[in-house]
């Protein structure tokens, strides 16, 4: 094994990234470099001649493995990504199959680069988008919540439609906030249910067209 190495600048600037997303982010399964296992057989985290390992594995904890997947497929120097007892690779158009090799990757991700020294200099930005935190309330919360609002609202005498009573504070506006924001989700997902009904419906409102003859004619 090359005495010195370096790891790819592409996967450099992929780990920054998520770094930079997750400052917080456990690291215990991170790694580069190959061990005795891997310096016994084929594998990226092996230096090649010039030292250079192709192949970084991220922890999954505190990070968002699928945010990450969907960055790689779309970066010009990525190779293949194993994770979750599936492998993803340019090869195959990125499609999700079966992985059954030894080690699962359920926790952590490895990233491959392709093996040309231009991928591996490509420091072409890895787009990386987090999901947007959502808030997680039970039922009962919400309840408490809803009937603290509206208890509010009940004993408050707004005399002046530009002032706003002292007891409608930050905290009373802010449950009015989360109690908004639970029934604008309610009514996004009640559309979501109804999308593939009006999708359907209007497939049969559309013209038939003629079927193609398996004969010439």
């Amino acid at each position: 094994m090359t005495a010195t190495w370096h790891l790819a600048p592409c996967l450099v600037r992929l780990r920054r990234t998520v770094d930079e997303l997750w400052p917080d982010r456990d690291r215990r399964s991170d790694g580069a470099l190959g061990d005795a296992a891997h310096a016994a057989r084929t594998s990226e985290h092996n230096p090649d001649a010039k030292g250079c390992v192709h192949a970084l594995d991220i922890d999954v904890d505190g990070v968002e493995p699928a945010a990450i997947l969907a960055a790689v497929k779309h970066h010009p120097a990525a190779w293949y990504v194993i994770w979750d007892r599936h492998i993803y690779s340019r090869t195959h158009g990125w499609a999700k199959r079966a992985y059954t090799g030894s080690d699962p990757h359920t926790g952590h991700l490895h990233v491959s680069c392709l093996l040309t020294e231009q991928a591996e200099n490509d420091t072409t930005p890895w787009r990386v988008e987090k999901t947007e935190q959502t808030m997680t309330i039970t039922p009962a919360e919400m309840t408490a919540i809803t009937e603290s609002v509206f208890n509010k609202l009940r004993t408050t005498n707004v005399t002046n439609t530009t002032e706003v009573d002292p007891q409608l504070d930050n905290a009373t506006l802010f449950e009015v906030g989360i109690v908004a924001a639970r029934r604008a989700n309610e009514a996004l997902e009640a559309a979501r249910a109804l999308a593939p009904k009006v999708d359907a419906l209007l497939a049969l409102l559309q013209p038939t067209e003629p079927t193609e003859p398996t004969e010439p004619i």
